[in-house]
């Protein structure tokens, strides 16, 4: 989120990040890594401070990022 409490979208360098595995999620961070096939390594790390909600299994492939968005009572 930026300074006026916009969420800015999150822009993946080209390549094939088909692939992602939750590396860590400790001390307030999420970190994933990504890549065309993680048997061997990754390309990419994201790494998510504070995030509120999660719902994702240990390993996945094509995600959608989105923000947060609550619902209107």
């Amino acid at each position: 989120m930026d300074a006026e409490g916009t969420y800015r979208a999150i822009q993946l360098p080209e390549g094939s990040w088909c692939d992602w595995d939750v590396v860590a999620w400790d001390g307030g961070q999420l970190r994933l890594a990504g890549g065309h096939d993680l048997t061997y390594h990754h390309g990419l790390k994201l790494i998510f401070g504070d995030p509120i909600f999660v719902s994702s299994p240990s390993g996945f492939h094509d995600p959608v990022f989105r923000p947060h968005r609550p619902t209107s009572s």
